[in-house]
């Protein structure tokens, strides 16, 4: 395809130098207000402006609420740690048979103080 001056791509008129420019005005009627548009308009920002604070607002309160259940749950994740351990440690050690000697050895001592008192009994009766 040749050039051809005056013409652009796909045969629309390119605007040349002394062309005029149209004007368009628009009669909108005695029904338009622009001032009661403006104050419809105004109104119509003030109410956006109140809904951004409150979403703003609603926000602040919901990640507030957020940190304080990621605390909690912090918390509450490290008693049950603690909680494991304990009961880790009171398996381990019901495995180990301790109460199981630390019944002997009482019932041990009390024998021996038994034991102790008959003999010392029987001395003190002969003396």
């Amino acid at each position: 395809m040749s050039y051809q001056p005056g013409y652009s791509r796909g045969g629309l008129n390119a605007r040349t130098a002394n062309q005029e420019q149209a004007q368009v005005t628009i009669d909108m009627g005695p029904a338009f207000d622009i001032d009661r548009e403006v104050e419809g308009l105004t109104s119509s920002v003030a109410r956006l402006k109140q809904m951004s604070r409150a979403i703003t607002e609603e926000s602040q309160l919901s990640r507030q609420a957020a940190e304080s259940l990621e605390e909690v749950l912090e918390r509450s994740r490290m008693a049950l740690k603690q909680g494991m351990r304990k009961l880790n440690r009171a398996f381990h050690q019901s495995k180990s048979n301790h109460l199981l000697y630390l019944a002997l050895f009482v019932v041990a001592i009390f024998f021996t103080l038994y034991f102790w008192s008959k003999v010392y009994r029987f001395i003190r009766w002969f003396v």
